[in-house]
């Protein structure tokens, strides 16, 4: 270390000789420069010749990551049918499965890999574009009577006996070889156990959208990056995912949202636009999709993460924000005090979280490292959904939050002083917001351009592909057709008054009756009354729509 230059004090007190062991488990960067320090006695030259201080720095000074305690998800290559079934019966991954079609490189890659499988790691179970169950991997217990290397095994030097348990000098521990007693008569391979496979499917789950345009793959084990996929096929086979082209659709919203911090979810009546907006929220806050809404609704309300609120016409800033209220005490005389409304309470908080969980970040940094697990803040995400945004005056009802909705983290002046804590409101950067807006409806106010800038505008359209009973779907078809340019008014667009989906999504037939009674004819003649449509589809309507056979 003395040789080399531009070297002081605090760089040779962070050396860290440990990582000469570590060669062949780090960067190809890394492995090299141990590699020269390693040969240096058989070298002519000196080393600061042949390496430099960036990658001597790089090696010594930087310890390596050789030992990863969290968690690992992994993908494993079932192959053939009836070997699937072998695992999911016998709680097993067999990894011999492609040794017959593989090189022997490829062989010993694979095994390198599996090496790097710790007891606790999660793995799916998977096949030609389809999934058959989730589980943990577990510490084989059984001995092994032998050890061999991978390399005579797999050049056919030597061949396993009868009932004979190895473990390959390579890949020890986890591995048992397989016998004559386990289904494959003794075959060359190993296999990786599992606790139990978790909702196995003998079929396999085919899941639209992932890897659809890939017909074979050749690796028997994959490493995933982090815990998304394997939480994305788990929720699939286990059920809590019905749709996961939906749930895909909503994390593109939940990305613009993350973006944005407002958006606005706009269209017809009947596209599902609240529905869809708790959708967002609960994937922003669990991460998940429940296709159960009731529960979904019952995990939001009992979340301090969601708010919901519904503006009207004669909503305030008084309502929303901050107000002035009368509060009758002990002496039984009204006092008139201010105090936060809906927004200042949830925006104070999300405030609270957001500054917690930053003050712990600053700890951390300033080398307050032993701050315990019961004492850090997890920076969390909260969600406040304005239905029928567009039916108040939001320049009256936001005020000053024109400004803090943009400029998250400011202080803003509110007209209302709070005793105590001042005139002051801040949006923190952890509060994000969804409106939802009635395209159709005339009678609203309008959104003047400042609000229009600080929010993001997604279309929620008319869907005929989750309509699925039959006869709903061909009386929407019929109805699609009054907002073509025969029967649709000059200054409107189909977009903004197609009524949508959800009034076709019915159990039965007696309940499509009812709709086209009570729910579609009308509003199809309100339609008609306002002049979204023109007076010629008064017989349409009348002939094609309330005349509908079911």
């Amino acid at each position: 270390m003395n040789e080399i230059k531009n070297s002081d004090s605090l760089l040779l007190q962070k050396f860290k000789p440990e990582n000469v062991k570590y060669l062949g488990r780090g960067s190809s960067q890394k492995d090299k420069t141990i590699a020269i320090i390693l040969a240096k006695d058989n070298r002519r030259k000196d080393l600061t010749e042949v390496i430099g201080i960036k990658e001597l720095y790089d090696c010594l000074m930087c310890k390596y990551d050789v030992e990863d305690s969290e968690t690992q998800y992994w993908v494993v290559n079932g192959l053939e049918k009836e070997k699937i079934e072998f695992c999911l019966e016998n709680s097993v991954f067999v990894m011999q499965f492609q040794y017959g079609i593989q090189r022997n490189s490829v062989v010993s890659r694979q095994l390198n890999k599996a090496k790097k499988v710790k007891e606790g790691d999660k793995v799916l179970l998977f096949n030609e574009n389809r999934y058959y169950a989730y589980g943990t991997f577990i510490k084989c217990e059984i001995e092994s009577t032998k050890e061999k290397t991978l390399a005579e095994q797999v050049d056919n030097k030597t061949k396993n006996e009868n009932g004979e348990i190895i473990t390959y000098t390579d890949a020890p521990c986890y591995f048992e070889d397989l016998t004559d007693t386990n289904g494959f008569d003794g075959k060359f391979g190993q296999r990786l156990s599992i606790d139990s496979w978790e909702n196995s499917n003998t079929d396999g789950l085919s899941i639209p959208g992932i890897m659809e345009n890939i017909d074979f793959i050749q690796d028997t084990i994959l490493k995933l990056k982090d815990d998304t996929f394997y939480k994305l096929v788990k929720n699939t086979l286990s059920g809590e995912i019905k749709n996961i082209m939906e749930l895909e659709k909503i994390k593109e919203l939940t990305e613009l949202l993350e973006y944005k911090s407002q958006i606005i979810l706009q269209g017809p009546p009947g596209t599902g636009k609240t529905y869809t907006a708790k959708d967002i929220a609960e994937v922003m806050i669990f991460e998940d999709l429940t296709p159960d809404k009731k529960l979904q609704k019952k995990k939001l309300e009992e979340s301090n993460q969601f708010k919901l609120v519904q503006f009207h016409p004669s909503y305030s800033y008084e309502d929303f924000v901050r107000g002035i209220t009368s509060e009758v005490g002990n002496s039984a005389v009204p006092e008139f005090v201010t105090k936060n409304k809906i927004f200042c309470e949830f925006a104070t908080i999300a405030y609270k979280n957001f500054i917690d969980s930053q003050n712990h970040l600053t700890e951390l940094s300033f080398g307050n490292h032993e701050s315990s697990p019961s004492t850090k803040t997890e920076l969390k995400k909260f969600v406040l959904i304005i239905d029928e945004i567009n039916r108040a005056n939001l320049p009256s009802v936001l005020g000053e939050l024109i400004y803090a909705l943009e400029y998250r983290g400011d202080t803003v002046e509110s007209m209302y002083e709070i005793k105590g804590e001042g005139r002051t409101i801040i949006v923190p950067p952890n509060l994000y917001v969804i409106g939802t807006m009635n395209t159709a409806d005339r009678s609203v106010g309008h959104i003047d351009y400042a609000i229009k800038r600080r929010f993001a505008f997604k279309n929620v359209l008319p869907n005929e592909d989750v309509i699925t009973n039959e006869k709903a779907k061909e009386l929407f078809k019929l109805v699609s057709i009054l907002f073509e340019k025969d029967y649709l008014a000059p200054d409107f667009n189909k977009e903004d008054v197609q009524i949508g989906h959800s009034y076709f999504i019915v159990k039965d037939e007696n309940e499509l009756k009812l709709k086209i009674q009570y729910e579609i004819a009308p509003l199809l003649n309100e339609y008609v009354k306002d002049g979204l449509l023109m007076e010629n589809a008064k017989v349409y309507i009348k002939t094609k729509i309330m005349n509908f056979v079911v």
